[in-house]
């Protein structure tokens, strides 16, 4: 596995909402924001992969069901790939917005009609990326970075920080963005003309609670161009319990790794008799079932959902140095399936001479105790200082 690939550590720092549509529309930043469906579809995404995009044409619309948290004029950040696949029909599409009213909704266009063809507008100020580049017919990272005022706003493509210039408004201008849903897709339902219609896929979008920096920009963009493995997970899902009697069941989220439908224990003090049921579809829980309402349940009732069966991965780890030789080895992910022979370490990097044990536990790497820290080693700055190398690898023993 190439170090670099490893998720990098700021990636969760600030994220309100993550949404990778692998196989689903729910949000994986563990903050509950996930979306209802009005026509949007999966599709595939940028690297080929089946039912890993979401395909908004014909006024195709995905809403939160709960207001978004990120109001006002505070600092945020937006992250998707988009996949134009041809102009629009309208003069304008929008790809996301959240909040209310004409003027307390921030909302970021893909115009296809523009040579500057994206812009974020809010409550009628509008900053623009500079021309330069045509994304239609493929694939296109875009972030947009806002703090303080519009005049410190930033477009990124791809990576790569581009001038903006404001079309509306001045440098000095705030948001004001008004509590409301996040809504991809179509938002003529806050108010909007209903022509304002995207023809196109996007996918990855993530929505921060800050600025992200030019070099997270850059780390961000260099993680996700290349396929990140799904990784098995268990699905989770909470209860709600009305007079005793087990009523129903929210996914929180779906895992990923299913081969078939896990079972559900119900807990929860006293009670009994409840019966629920799962649904798979593409590996992933897509429907909690109650067949059976059982009785004396407590509100603080939990569902506990069977995980996957998890097969052989590898770990990956990073090295830390002091001056030219290896320190220490932080577990990034323990991988899976390794047996009580611990697995031999591989340093990467320009020195040599640096060797170090594994330590296993219930199959899943813990830790890195360096015997030798060697020489020569130097910190790569093209990757995140956050994964730097040399890192390690280390091949997956067979399930015990």
């Amino acid at each position: 596995m190439v170090l670099a690939s490893a998720q990098p550590a700021f990636i969760t720092n600030g994220l309100v909402a993550f949404y990778p549509f692998s196989g689903n529309f729910l949000d994986q930043s563990g903050n509950g924001l996930s979306m209802a469906n009005y026509g949007g579809v999966l599709g595939s995404d940028r690297f080929g992969t089946n039912n890993s995009a979401l395909g908004l044409t014909n006024g195709a619309t995905l809403s939160t069901t709960i207001g978004f948290p990120l109001t006002g004029n505070s600092d945020r950040s937006v992250s998707l790939w988009v996949g134009a696949v041809a102009k629009s029909a309208a003069p304008y599409g929008r790809l996301l917005g959240w909040g209310s009213g004409n003027l307390g909704f921030t909302t970021l266009y893909f115009r296809s009609y523009k040579p500057n063809p994206f812009a974020m507008d809010s409550g009628g100020a509008v900053v623009s990326v500079a021309p330069g580049f045509n994304p239609q017919g493929s694939w296109t990272h875009l972030v947009w970075t806002y703090t303080t005022n519009l005049g410190l706003s930033s477009f990124y493509v791809n990576g790569v920080k581009k001038a903006s210039s404001l079309e509306s408004g001045s440098a000095s201008t705030t948001l004001n963005t008004a509590a409301g849903p996040l809504i991809l897709g179509d938002i003529s339902q806050v108010g909007f003309p209903t022509n304002a219609l995207f023809n196109g896929f996007i996918d990855e979008v993530r929505v921060y609670s800050r600025a992200l920096s030019d070099a997270e920009v850059k780390g961000l963009y260099g993680f996700e161009i290349n396929p990140q493995p799904l990784k098995v997970r268990p699905a989770t899902a909470t209860a709600q319990v009305v007079n005793g009697f087990l009523v129903g069941a929210t996914i929180t989220d779906g895992g990923y790794g299913y081969t078939n439908a896990p079972g559900v224990n119900v807990v929860g003090s006293g009670g009994q008799g409840a019966v629920v049921s799962t649904v798979v579809s593409n590996e992933v829980v897509v429907a909690v079932s109650i067949d059976e309402a059982g009785k004396r349940y407590p509100s603080n009732t939990s569902l506990v959902i069977d995980p996957p069966p998890y097969p052989p991965t590898q770990a990956i780890a990073a090295a830390s140095l002091t001056n030219d030789a290896v320190l220490a080895v932080s577990i990034i992910d323990g991988g899976h399936g390794y047996g009580t022979t611990p697995p031999p370490v591989t340093f990467v990097g320009s020195g040599s001479g640096a060797t170090g044990t594994a330590i296993v536990q219930n199959g899943v790497v813990t830790g890195v105790m360096v015997t030798s820290g060697g020489s020569g080693y130097s910190i790569d700055n093209t990757t995140s200082d956050t994964v730097p190398n040399p890192g390690f690898r280390q091949r997956a023993g067979t399930c015990t």
